[in-house]
């Protein structure tokens, strides 16, 4: 059974599909005699409605995998994966990144939709024990799909132009703050948007969710509760030459006190986030 907000958020990827299509409609003209009639263009709303149906079949298939963890499952509610995946576009045959995977909710889920003919990329720290990194490993050697790689993600080799999508989730807020940049993008955090850009394909999707603080909060101060002001993180992110196309408020929780420790006050999974959708423009910019 697909949830209401499942639904809702494939019915939104169907509208935008038709409205392509109805653009195109419109900017066409054409004369008719009194004998001929014009018939409604059908063919391409209904395909894109029966890609949509059929992506949402695979996201369904994602989250009710039976190898997938109970304790998976249990996050489901705050992480809203099928409305995630579907705002970010994933489908089958994608090359993937996931920065900071940590134990793999969303590895799992993104393995399973771009299925044998795509690929994921689990990236951790290097901080990650060797130990650590087996037993990881070994937990999804079932998929068949997943690359396991630990690096700074300013140092992740990957071929230029290779990638389909990049996604950062709940780690931003470990980026944009160092004490010695004090309210600038710190040059490490500079360095790494510039290699998650460099790898993506021309009309690549950078995906981030984050916890956010207030608009007007420092780096320092929001670094300190594991959040992000939205404006800033937009503001660094669009610097590194990154397109801001769309933002969700999938994540948006009235209770959540933006200026307390993000699990101070709130049942997991009810943070308020931003959820940003950035796009690699098709061609580089002409310089100035």
């Amino acid at each position: 059974m697909i949830s209401k907000t499942f639904r809702a958020a494939l019915i939104g990827l169907a509208s935008l599909a038709l409205a392509a299509c109805g653009g195109e409609e419109e900017t066409e003209t054409t004369e008719t005699t009194e004998t001929e009639t014009t018939e409604p263009a059908t063919e391409a709303p209904e395909a894109a409605m029966a890609e949509t149906d059929a992506l949402a079949e695979i996201y369904l298939a994602a989250i009710e995998n039976p190898a997938r963890p109970e304790a998976d499952g249990e996050r489901d509610e705050g992480r809203k994966p099928a409305e995630a995946l579907a705002f970010y576009g994933i489908e089958p045959g994608m090359t993937i990144v996931e920065l900071h995977a940590g134990g793999g909710y969303f590895t799992r889920l993104l393995s399973t939709v771009v299925g044998p003919e795509g690929s994921v990329v689990a990236h951790n720290s290097t901080r990650v024990q060797e130990a650590d990194r087996a037993k990881r490993e070994e937990a999804f050697e079932d998929y068949g799909n997943i690359a396991f790689v630990y690096a700074d993600p300013s140092e992740l080799e990957m071929a230029d132009g290779s990638v389909d999508v990049v996604f950062l989730g709940l780690v931003y807020h470990h980026w944009h703050y160092a004490e010695a940049a004090g309210e600038e993008l710190p040059p490490l955090a500079v360095e790494r948007l510039a290699n998650v850009y460099r790898m993506l394909k021309p009309g690549g999707v950078f995906g981030v969710i984050e916890h956010i603080s207030a608009a007007d909060a420092t780096r320092a101060a929001s670094a300190a509760l594991h959040r992000v002001p939205a404006p800033t993180t937009e503001a660094d992110i669009t610097a590194a030459g990154f397109v801001l196309e769309a933002t969700s408020d999938m994540h948006t929780y009235p209770d959540d006190d933006v200026t307390l420790f993000w699990r101070e006050n709130t049942p997991r999974g009810q943070t308020n986030r931003l959820v940003h959708l950035y796009r690699k423009p098709l061609e580089e910019p002409a310089a100035e």
